[in-house]
């Protein structure tokens, strides 16, 4: 998650946050619509859920933000 990395030492330089809470709101985003689209694969076919899971997990630039 490296834009997370990247805001945090933003702010660690700055002590603006703003950078921050934007990264996190990105994330939180982020990772939903990745979990509700597992969850959707997962209820139509579960067998197809599983492997849309580990080839994501196996490809990084896919999750990352």
């Amino acid at each position: 998650f490296p834009c997370l990395s990247t805001a945090y030492a933003l702010w660690r330089a700055t002590g603006d946050a703003a950078a921050l809470r934007d990264a996190v709101a990105a994330g939180r985003a982020h990772w939903e619509q990745v979990a509700r689209a597992l969850l959707t694969s997962h209820d139509e076919d579960s067998a197809a859920a599983q492997r849309e899971m580990d080839a994501r997990a196996g490809e990084h630039g896919a999750l990352a933000l």
